[in-house]
Parts: C-alpha cells; structure tokens; sequence
C-alpha cells in the first residue's frame, strides 16, 4: 500500500506485536495489509471481520471498505464511534502502552526500525495515545487520550485542514475538558 509505511519486504517475516506496533504508532499502511492478509485470509475477508465487529461493538456510523482507513466509497466513521473503539481497545495493555511511547523500535524483520509516534502530543505529561491520521477526504484527524487527575479523556477531531489545526484543536478539547 501507498502512503505510510514500515517498508516491508517481500518475504520479510516479523512479530504480530511488531506489526501492530509499526501500524498503531507509524500509520503503517503496509503492516495493516499484512495483518489483515494474515488474520483474514484476504484482505476483503478481514473487511469483512471488521465490519462485523464493528457492528457488535456497537459503532452504528462505522463501515470498513479497506485495512487501511484510506479514502474509499464505504470507508467511513464518526467522532462517536471512534471515541467508543477507543475506550474499548484501551482495556488492553498493549494498546495502551503502544500509543503512549514517543518512539518504538521494531526488533523482528530484516532490520530494526525504529519509528517515532505521529501523534506528536505524546511528548506532553498528560497525554497517553493514540492515534493520527489523514487522508484527502477526512482531513487530518486525531482520536486521543490523556489523563489528569485521575481522569481519563478521549476526544476525536476529525476534518481538520492541517496538522497544527489537530493539535491546536486537540489541546482546546482538553483545556475545556
């Protein structure tokens, strides 16, 4: 896939665990494929899985056409469903720690990678995670969390024209909240 990537090699063998990890904190349009290649059977399979657990989770404006989250007719989602997938996926810990690092480093594969988060608000104390992205149609976007006084905060900004505007968005959020 284009877009972001781990650079993945034909053949490359690498972790599950690094994979997410090269998927949750470098966008990597790559690893995406090749779990859902991997897990699914075909990426249209894994389409569908997702589809189908989106539903049972509840996410009733959320439908999948790709892995990757690329623009694509039936690839949507709202704030509210983003923000409900991710109190879910942080019940787990490698989640939480995943999209709370700075930087990652993959150790599997024909090389170590090092990558740096593209949520770049992880750098400050109360922000935990979790994740970017942009494509043509829904500008720039952050779901993200932080924690302050033993609370936890998850906001979704979505159709932002830049990346400072996520960011600038994102810590209004938080100063509200």
């Amino acid at each position: 896939p284009a877009e972001s990537k781990i650079n993945l090699q034909p053949g490359e063998r690498m972790t599950v665990a690094d994979l997410l990890r090269g998927l949750l904190v470098e966008s990597a349009n790559d690893a995406a494929a090749t779990l859902a290649t991997r897990v699914g059977g075909s990426e249209a399979a894994f389409v569908r899985q997702m589809n189908a657990r989106a539903q049972k989770l509840g996410l009733e404006n959320t439908h999948f056409a790709n892995p990757v989250g690329l623009d694509q007719a039936g690839n949507y989602s709202t704030a509210r469903d983003l923000v409900r997938l991710t109190q879910r996926l942080r019940a787990f810990d490698f989640f939480r720690r995943t999209v709370a690092r700075e930087t990652v480093t993959l150790r599997t594969g024909n090389r170590p990678r090092t990558l740096e988060n593209r949520n770049t608000l992880v750098r400050l104390p109360v922000v935990t995670g979790v994740k970017t992205g942009h494509t043509q149609q829904a500008g720039y976007v952050l779901v993200g969390s932080g924690r302050k006084n033993g609370i936890t905060l998850i906001s979704a900004v979505l159709g932002s024209p830049s990346l400072a505007a996520r960011e600038a968005d994102t810590r209004k959020l938080y100063a509200w909240a």
